[in-house]
């Protein structure tokens, strides 16, 4: 369904200009930028199947070092600044003094943080705030990245982590995405021996909160 889609889409809009039945130049155009809009959504799709695939594969290890968790979530952030300056949005990083130094793989990491960021990015409200604090407790890094965009009902929590899940179409709609930028994070996780949850509140906006072993 996630390929057929787009697929059916582009085919319906090339087919149509190749036919000749559009021959307004601004029309022509806007036909030409819908192709390329699913195009590129396709194109997050396979490179998204593929990042799965290669952490599923049983050879799959991770690189693990020591590394600097704040330092990774403030380049983080900073990698969304275009991105959020589309919809004038603002980010900041908190964070706790001793929570700084732990083991895991520094690229699996920063996709992490960068997954989250870009999910917060895609369902914030334009002009609204996202915020992400790290904290240490009971041993355990947790990271909470909060946006405040559509709120996720909570018989859903659970279920955003899953493949192609989508939790309904007001808050996917226009949005683009496959559903697997929190599958991707939640694997990234279990890989670390965290765990990943969601919390979704009015008022209070939409918090996905993770835990690391320190």
């Amino acid at each position: 369904h996630e390929l057929r889609t787009p697929i059916a889409v582009m085919k319906g809009y090339a087919d149509t200009l190749v036919a000749g039945y559009v021959t307004d130049e601004t029309k022509q155009k806007e036909y030409l930028q819908r192709i390329q809009s699913e195009c590129n959504g396709m194109e997050h799709l396979v490179s998204d199947l593929l990042i799965l695939s290669r952490m599923q594969n049983p050879d799959y290890e991770l690189n693990v070092e020591v590394l600097n968790v704040i330092a990774v979530a403030q380049d983080a952030m900073r990698g969304m600044r275009i991105l959020m300056q589309e919809k004038k949005l603002t980010g900041s990083v908190t964070y706790d003094d001793e929570c700084s130094l732990m083991k895991g793989d520094y690229d699996r990491v920063r996709q992490l943080f960068t997954v989250l960021l870009q999910n917060a990015v895609k369902y914030s409200d334009e002009g609204t705030e996202i915020t992400m604090h790290v904290a240490k407790e009971e041993g355990l890094i947790v990271t909470t990245v909060r946006d405040f965009g559509i709120v996720i009902p909570e018989s859903e929590w659970e279920n955003v982590f899953e493949k192609f899940y989508r939790v309904d179409n007001s808050r996917s709609t226009g949005t683009g995405g496959a559903g697997l930028g929190l599958a991707i994070a939640k694997k990234i996780i279990e890989d670390h021996g965290g765990q990943i949850y969601a919390e979704s509140e009015k008022g209070k906006g939409t918090k996905i909160s993770f835990s690391l072993p320190n």
